[in-house]
């Protein structure tokens, strides 16, 4: 597929715990579709799944493995609305504190820092650093 002719395209990603892949599959792939009927904003809707073994997601815990749920979805300009987007991410990222998901971080992310500290990996390692400056 060639991501320069055609629909509009938006790509959200979703990193999982393996445990929760397929239940959070169903329920994003479920989303997708409610709101493909109701408001007609996704003209195609594409999931591409891969596992991952990271050190930096397990966040210290050698046996956590994740998986990779990357949504691309076809928009439909004139029925994806900025109040539509916003509202399918927060949800998307309620999903994520839910069920103790990541998210690749872009600006199509909830904008709540307690939210957003919750699904962002990257808290963990700051924090981190930030006692170790205050041992040191």
């Amino acid at each position: 597929m060639d991501s320069t002719v055609g629909d509009p395209t938006r790509m959200l990603i979703v990193l999982a715990p393996v445990e929760k892949y397929a239940l959070l599959f169903r329920k994003l792939y479920d989303l997708s579709l409610d709101y493909r009927a109701r408001y007609g904003c996704f003209t195609f809707i594409s999931f591409y799944v891969k596992a991952i073994r990271s050190d930096y997601l397990a966040q210290g815990d050698p046996k956590k493995r994740f998986c990779e749920l990357m949504f691309y979805l076809g928009m439909n300009p004139t029925k994806m609305t900025d109040v539509i987007l916003d509202e399918i991410v927060s949800k998307i990222d309620d999903l994520c504190v839910e069920h103790k998901a990541f998210r690749y971080m872009h600006t199509k992310t909830v904008k709540d820092a307690e939210r957003r500290n919750k699904i962002d990996p990257n808290v963990f390692y700051a924090q981190e650093a930030s006692v170790s400056l205050v041992s040191e």
